[in-house]
């Protein structure tokens, strides 16, 4: 009888120091990965500052002289860049760099829906000059594109309205999404760091992609979503 209690008990000390080894192997493994995890996010704040370092010194380094009578109308230090290049490449004037730069600050609206808005440009013309400047496709009109709800799934409502892109088709590891600027390295990075996919950019006008987010997500004329939440790809809810 004593050797059978003792068996029991030596069995049950068993199975309770394998109980904690268990737990401190989980324990271990849990805070090894919250480290991977905050590394993670260190490594991407950290490429992502010098890419938006990199493109700070690309900008500066691709300006073009302001007309100094822009400059002490509009208080301005130095137009956008995008406006840099259309003076230069002569598909607009000084003169309707400086109007539009007025009109941008009145307006609080961007540098190309002002050239457009003021009739200096079309969209058309702005994608299409984008797109031979950086080497990037451009779509004119993305209303007639059907997009794979599964693709439209993997951004948010929010952010695709938040950083203007709107996705439009995933081929293995590489997500496209239709951008107003495609130097904007902060929205490519945030959305590979969201999705985990490659970004492959194209360029359509801000009118354009709003249209499409709009019709992507389901929003109706007063604004409201017709879907109001969607599953990411690794089955976090979005929205």
């Amino acid at each position: 009888m004593i050797a059978m209690d003792v068996f029991i008990g030596v069995i049950c000390a068993y199975f309770f120091i394998k109980g904690v080894e268990s737990a401190i192997a989980a324990e271990r493994e849990y805070r090894a990965k919250k480290k991977a995890l905050t590394q993670q996010k260190i490594d991407h704040d950290y490429r992502r500052q010098c890419r938006q370092e990199e493109q700070k010194r690309a900008a500066k380094s691709a300006l073009v002289p302001v007309p100094s009578s822009a400059l002490e109308r509009t208080g301005s230090q130095a137009p956008a860049r995008l406006g840099d290049l259309l003076v230069k490449e002569k598909v607009i004037t000084p003169e309707q760099l400086e109007q539009a730069i007025k009109f941008q600050k009145d307006t609080h609206t961007r540098l190309e829906s002002a050239l457009v808005k003021l009739g200096f440009l079309s969209d058309e013309d702005v994608t299409n000059f984008l797109s031979s400047q950086y080497g990037v496709p451009a779509i004119n009109n993305l209303s007639y594109l059907e997009i794979d709800p599964a693709v439209v799934k993997l951004i948010p409502y929010e952010t695709a309205k938040w950083l203007q892109i709107l996705p439009l088709s995933r081929v293995g590891a590489s997500l496209t999404i239709a951008m107003v600027d495609p130097t904007n390295v902060f929205a490519m990075d945030e959305i590979k760091f969201m999705t985990g996919f490659n970004i492959e950019p194209v360029v359509a006008s801000g009118s354009s992609i709003i249209e499409g987010i709009e019709k992507a997500y389901g929003v109706s004329k007063d604004g409201t979503r017709k879907v109001e939440r969607v599953d990411l790809a690794d089955g976090r809810e979005g929205f």
